[in-house]
């Protein structure tokens, strides 16, 4: 099958319409004037003035440059006898006159449009006269060799982009007049060393100084309200910074990667800390989060490898995910009790950290909250926790002892995984689920309660896989199933004590294979454990635990049971009974499903059998047993 390809077509008439396109914008200007011996081009506006406009040659990859060296725009042009003043640069004007060095632009322009000198890569000085008042987006964007501009009193705006990429800038002055700072307007401008906001400007856009690598002082005026998504971001040279009290929110990046900073002073105003704010701020030692704060966002202080102390407000109610993501020197923390959420890692390798208390506010515990907290030794679980995410404590190897509250009800998958330092821990009765893997590897820990309010599929996969020091478990008579692996590779297990009467479903490899591990289930059991194979796990004996059952008659001591087949009733007579006894009915797979307290002197018992499913079922009292038939 030929197969056409219309790739190559379809690419060059894209490019065919995109240039005649261009041609018809390189052509669209009125007339041309030539002044001081430069050429430019001007439209006619509607107001009966003219902007210089864009030129470029016919054929759109040819060299642009149409105009080079110093040039000084009029205020006025004549053309077939009329004369215009000039009121504006339109956009793109000079766009891409890379031999353009210097320009002076007269009192008579109020507007300067967008792109008008981007990436006139020569240009080293330009004149803005007090007549503008707007200096649109990207401007001056790619003018690598700009160094130094001055503003004038009557711009109220700059622009997005309109200094961006500015490489060489190494000075700006922010007028009074102007009230808002567009977005990306001075990034990168890696020479810029500082910079004063003035009082007037209430708004800095997104990424304004973002990669100032050479910023070092910066001062922020009291008109501000709000430091935007990453303003500062990547200002690796700048120490410290204030501030001011007007801001009410440090939002998204606003100094992410700021490396060198060292300290900062937050205000009373601030209310929020947004995701990332400080992250990366490797050189940050301390900081005050003021009471004004009640969210504490995403990553605001993650990879603060040098932050040592930090002090969390009593108005904080949440900590966000990664909130104090890899802090690695952070060696105390107070969390108040305001705080009902800890966030997914959000004190992840924080290394030095020794000791946590989490306050009785707090429900719940992120996946992988103190996820590798090594140095961590001790940790209090408040009562109003209800879970314990994925992962929380995971490689806690330092972590000696833990305390549940009785409000827990599930520890996550791998929550204390590879604590290897964990020598005890109490499950509460509260607990109705232990994840997959969430003691696993806890190779001191030498022994372990699991409450009776753990239930079915409560001990997850490889719960406790690789504990190789706990010598003795007990299995409580609530729990129905044991997924695979939960105790796998428990070398020292020597002692399993089971209280279920009907055994728990087991799943591969459960139990140490081959361990001599001794088996305690209940009296009258024996069978039904046998039967469920569970002795293919345990080469030792699986023995019966009748110490605080009724003793039964251990004698040959023969019974009749009638009708038998049976309908509904059955009758079982004996000789008299000298002691309390037990009389037991159980399936053929030896599960024990009804049990009878014999007092002494009974002579006979009436079964009511209306409950049971039509079958064959086995009689026991003592160590006699008949078959029954239930019709």
């Amino acid at each position: 099958m030929k197969i056409q390809n219309f790739g190559k077509p379809l690419s060059r008439l894209i490019t065919m319409v995109a240039i005649c396109m261009l041609s018809l914008h390189s052509m669209a200007y009125d007339f041309s004037y030539t002044y001081q011996g430069k050429t430019l081009y001007y439209n006619i506006t509607p107001d009966n003035t003219v902007e210089v406009t864009y030129y470029s040659s016919d054929n759109y990859f040819q060299n642009n440059n149409y105009v080079s060296g110093d040039v000084v725009i009029p205020s006025s042009v004549t053309n077939n006898g009329t004369t215009y003043s000039v009121t504006s640069i339109s956009q793109n004007a000079f766009e891409g006159c890379s031999s353009l060095t210097s320009v002076t632009i007269p009192n008579s322009v109020t507007s300067i449009g967008e792109w008008a000198f981007s990436y006139c890569r020569s240009l080293n000085s330009v004149t803005i006269p007090n007549s503008v008042n707007y200096i649109g987006g990207g401007v001056f964007f790619g003018c690598s060799s700009l160094t130094s501009v001055t503003i004038p009193n009557s711009v109220t705006s700059i622009g997005y982009d309109a200094f961006s990429s500015c490489s060489e800038l190494t000075s700006i002055t922010i007028p009074n007049s102007v009230t808002s700072i567009g977005e990306r307007a001075f990034s990168p401008c890696s020479s810029l060393t500082s910079v004063t906001i003035p009082n007037s400007v209430t708004s800095i856009g997104y990424d304004a100084f973002r990669g100032c690598s050479g910023l070092t002082s910066v001062t922020i005026g009291n008109g501000v309200t709000s430091i935007g998504y990453g303003v500062f971001a990547g200002c690796s040279s700048l120490t410290s910074v204030t501030i001011p009290n007007s801001v009410t929110s440090i939002r998204e990046r606003a100094f992410y990667d700021c490396s060198g900073l060292t300290s900062v002073t937050i205000p009373y105003s601030v209310t929020s800390i947004g995701e990332g704010a400080f992250g990366g701020c490797s050189s940050l030692t301390y900081v005050t989060i003021p009471n004004s704060v009640t969210a504490i966002g995403e990553g605001a202080f993650g990879g603060c490898s040098s932050l040592t102390y930090v002090t969390i407000p009593n108005s904080v109610t949440s900590i966000g995910d990664r909130a104090f993501y890899w802090c690695r020197g952070l060696t105390s923390v107070t969390i108040p009790n305001s705080v009902t959420s800890i966030g997914n890692d959000a004190f992840f390798e924080c290394i030095s950290l020794t000791s946590v208390t989490i306050p009785n506010s707090v429900t719940s515990i992120g996946d992988r909250a103190f996820s590798s907290c090594i140095g961590l030794t001790s940790v209090t679980i408040g009562n109003s926790v209800t879970s314990i995410g994925n992962d929380a404590f995971y490689w806690c190897r330092g972590l000696t002892s833990v305390t549940i509250g009785n409000s827990v009800t599930s520890i996550g998958k791998g929550a204390f995984e590879d604590c290897s330092s964990l020598t005890s821990v109490t499950i509460p009765n509260s607990i109705t689920s232990i994840g997959n893997y969430a003691f696993a590897w806890c190779s001191s820990l030498t022994s372990v309660t699991i409450p009776n309010s753990i239930t079915s599929i409560g001990i997850g996969d490889h719960a406790f896989a690789g504990c190789s020091s706990l010598t003795s478990v007990t299995i409580p008579n609530s729990v129905t199933s044991i997924a695979d692996y939960a105790f796998a590779w428990c070398s020292s297990l020597t002692s399993i004590v089971s209280n279920a009467v009907v055994p728990p479903a087991i799943g591969n490899e459960v139990f140490p294979y081959p361990n001599s591990c001794n088996v305690t289930v209940p009296c009258g059991s024996l069978e039904a454990y046998i039967a469920s194979l569970w002795n293919g796990y345990f080469p030792s004996r699986i023995e019966e635990d009748c110490s605080s059952a009724l003793q039964e008659v251990e004698s040959t001591r023969e019974f009749v049971v009638y009708p038998n087949p049976a309908r509904g009733f059955a009758t079982v007579e004996f000789e008299t009974l000298q002691e309390r006894s037990l009389l037991r009915i159980a399936d053929l797979g030896g599960r024990v499903i009804k049990t009878f307290d014999l007092s002494a002197g009974t002579e006979s018992v009436r079964l009511d059998l209306r409950d049971l499913p039509s079958g064959v079922y086995t009689l026991m009292i003592g160590n006699t047993t008949k078959k029954l038939i239930v019709e």
